[in-house]
């Protein structure tokens, strides 16, 4: 397991630069002076993906966990879940083991399956391992709670 754990890290980081909000060099609007025009040559230009969706990983990370999962924020959360940027919080989670004694046989993040998923069960009080998430404050709303459930269930990509 700690090999895929690796393996999710440095796939966080090759693909982190490309997450920016950099829309790449500026158009100054000068003419190209090279000798070649670049008729017929591949465009090597990265597509422009725009903003991420309501469902996309940095959105929900944004909206829903730093705002509201505070203690796994700091590196000091119950089970060792540290969540304190969203390129951390997609590796603790996705296809690891849970920590906890209640949780410790189950999964965080089963991509495709969020009903397996120790992360949908604590927010959403379904097949509860441990205490309902988050801890001592009012429980997420059902839109939210969907929509962690929709990226889970749609392959808990990290975008």
């Amino acid at each position: 397991m700690p090999i895929v754990r690796w393996l999710v890290a440095i796939v966080a980081l090759a693909i982190a630069p490309g997450c920016g909000d950099d829309d790449g060099p500026a158009d100054t609007g000068a003419a190209d002076s090279g000798g070649d025009s670049g008729v017929g040559a591949p465009d090597t230009s990265a597509p422009d993906l725009g903003p991420p969706g309501p469902g996309s990983w940095r959105t929900i990370y944004a909206e829903i966990v730093q705002p509201r999962c505070s203690c796994h924020l700091t590196g000091g959360g119950e089970g060792g879940l540290e969540m304190r940027d969203a390129a951390r919080a997609h590796a603790a989670l996705v296809e690891m083991m849970a920590l906890t004694i209640p949780c410790n046989d189950r999964t965080r993040v089963v991509p495709g399956d969020a009903a397996n998923s120790v992360l949908y069960q604590k927010i959403s009080g379904e097949n509860l391992c441990g205490p309902r998430m988050p801890l001592s404050r009012d429980p997420l709303p059902q839109v939210e709670i969907d929509r962690i459930r929709t990226w889970i269930d749609e392959g808990a990509r990290n975008d």
